[in-house]
């Protein structure tokens, strides 16, 4: 099957990312943002390599200084800074995503588990980077400081595990579009060999 539906599929997923990030509700230490959703899209329909190639030319754009990321920051600073280890996550988790799911779109259940796991990728993936930078270096890693940056990266003061359930809720967003686009007959061809 030719690639070009795919590679357009890839860079419309690229986009929505673009637009998921700059859709920001601020917090101090990490933003709530709707572009975490967008690669674990990109895995249910595309599969886990475009997917990659989506939340990797997403990752490239901002490395090279494009305003592509939460509130418009851009740069491999940006990659140092305290959601680096979170934009890492993106990449992680697409594949992880795609290397779960139902490859014929239809099973809910494990494409809804899939993207459970992409979820937890991202943290896995942030919250060190996040206590790595926010207390300068290897001090991170200790109990504490990773605790804190568990706190801060899942929601904010007064309002614990809002980003989780905001999350969650994005999951379950994502299955059910998922379940929707795999069925339109434009896009069922694409899936046979993904």
């Amino acid at each position: 099957m030719n690639a070009l539906p795919k590679m357009v599929l890839a860079a419309l997923f690229t986009g929505l990312m673009i637009a998921g990030a700059l859709i920001t509700i601020p917090f101090p230490q990490v933003p709530l943002v709707i572009a975490n959703a967008i690669p674990w899209l990109a895995a249910l329909i595309l599969g886990p390599f475009w997917a990659a190639v989506s939340t990797a030319l997403y990752l490239l754009l901002g490395a090279f200084g494009l305003p592509v990321f939460a509130k418009g920051a851009a740069g491999i600073g940006t990659f140092l800074g305290t959601t680096g280890g979170f934009l890492v996550g993106y990449l992680l988790s697409a594949l992880a995503v795609g290397a779960l799911r139902d490859p014929t779109g239809r099973n809910g259940f494990r494409n809804a588990a899939a993207v459970v796991v992409g979820l937890v990728v991202v943290y896995l993936a942030g919250i060190p980077w996040l206590a790595f930078v926010a207390f300068h270096g290897a001090a991170g890693f200790e109990p504490a400081h990773l605790t804190q940056a568990f706190i801060w990266a899942t929601g904010p003061a007064g309002i614990p595990l809002l980003f989780v359930a905001g999350d969650l809720i994005k999951a379950a967003g994502v299955v059910a579009v998922a379940a929707v686009v795999t069925r339109l007959p434009g896009v069922a061809p694409l899936l046979k060999k993904r």
